[in-house]
């Protein structure tokens, strides 16, 4: 559950359902676990995402978009986390042990005017479909 300064997340126990805390300032408005289970992931009310890496709860601040991020999607095999916000499709890494963990995004489809305002990952290719504010749509290859 997403709210302001942080998540909980819920696990079972053996009787009940117990609350973790993964806090952060801000206004977090949407929530996704990696497809492996092993971060979670908060679009915000600022220019910016963060996660947590959960089995120590560190923190994945992704921050720098010009715009607010209000799509996303996992692409590829790797996975990545592909996100709008931006003037093109920013991709960040979930492979290996650290995750996005002090690795950059990779940027795709780059497509002229405006900002990535939808983003849609293909099942079974490697590849995404961003949409721009200016109208254009482009399919972009992850390599």
């Amino acid at each position: 559950m997403t709210h302001y300064g942080g998540v909980t997340a819920w696990s079972r126990g053996r009787r009940d359902w117990k609350p973790a805390m993964l806090k952060w300032a801000g206004s977090h408005t949407a929530a996704c676990f990696s497809p492996d289970n092993r971060f979670v992931m908060t679009r915000m009310q600022e220019n910016a995402l963060h996660g947590w890496r959960l089995r120590d709860k560190a923190d994945l601040r992704m921050s720098g978009y010009p715009t607010k991020v209000k799509g996303w999607a996992w692409a590829g095999k790797l996975p990545w986390l592909a996100s709008t916000g931006a003037d093109e499709a920013i991709l960040w890494p979930f492979d290996g042990p650290q995750g996005p963990l002090g690795r950059g995004p990779m940027q795709l489809a780059w497509g002229g005017r405006g900002y990535v305002t939808a983003i849609c990952a293909l099942p079974g290719l490697e590849a995404v479909l961003a949409g721009y504010s200016s109208g254009p749509v482009v399919f972009s290859e992850i390599d």
